[in-house]
């Protein structure tokens, strides 16, 4: 009795094995699908990527720009972020113009609110900037 229990629980434990074994995962069919996965990006999807890419991730700042405010700045540590939009300038002369608005204080520490305007190069280089 005892071994066809154990018959038994070997049986139905290689049928449970057959049964979750993925056949599929070393055949052609499978691999060539994963192949024709690939997607290829627009060149304006890759420049918009590429663009973004020079952007912070955390508070969406432009650090270039961010340093460029602060060696202006009466007192850099006062520099608070507000947002930073862009506008890519393609068709113009290939820049991007960074608006950056921010907070600090000014001569009589007071806290103001300012915005920043930068033409950045592709790279990431100020190419020209105004704050006012």
């Amino acid at each position: 009795m005892k071994k066809v229990i154990v018959f038994l629980l070997f049986f139905v434990g290689g049928l449970w094995v057959i049964n979750n074994f993925d056949y599929k995962s070393n055949t052609k069919e499978n691999t060539k699908a994963t192949e024709s996965t690939i997607v290829y990006k627009s060149p304006q999807e890759l420049r918009k990527e590429h663009i973004e890419s020079q952007f912070s991730k955390w508070d969406g700042s432009h650090p270039k720009v961010v340093d460029e405010i602060k060696k202006q700045m009466k007192n850099p540590k006062s520099y608070e972020h507000i947002k930073t939009v862009y506008f890519d300038r393609e068709k113009v002369d290939n820049m991007i113009k960074v608006v950056c608005e921010f907070r600090g204080t000014n001569t009589f520490n007071a806290m103001i609110k300012s915005t920043a305007e930068a033409i950045v190069d592709m790279d990431g280089n100020i190419k020209s900037f105004t704050m006012y």
